[in-house]
């Protein structure tokens, strides 16, 4: 367990600024937002490629896309689904 929470030590950087944009993801898609959840979406993805936080990013991947062709079709399960792997990361990275 200690190299896995060394190793995910950096990555709390990512879930501190995570945590802002989940929130304004969630907002957005609640409201029924596109746009700004779109930027929301965008800038996570963005985020989990660059740290290859893959089990994050599949399922933002998928949200940014759906919501790049201007739908909120299936983005409440991709989100809660999002949300669960997060909540996952969070945990590790708190050792």
């Amino acid at each position: 367990m200690h190299e896995q929470r060394s190793f995910l030590h950096p990555y709390g950087k990512a879930c501190a600024f995570g945590s802002i944009r989940i929130e304004k993801l969630g907002a957005a898609l609640e409201a029924g937002d596109v746009k700004p959840a779109f930027e929301a979406a965008h800038s996570l993805k963005g985020v989990y490629a660059n740290l290859s936080l893959t089990p994050v990013f599949d399922p933002m991947a998928e949200l940014t896309e759906i919501l790049r062709a201007g739908s909120l079709d299936g983005t409440a399960a991709l989100f809660e689904a999002f949300k669960g792997k997060y909540a996952e990361l969070e945990e590790m990275a708190a050792g």
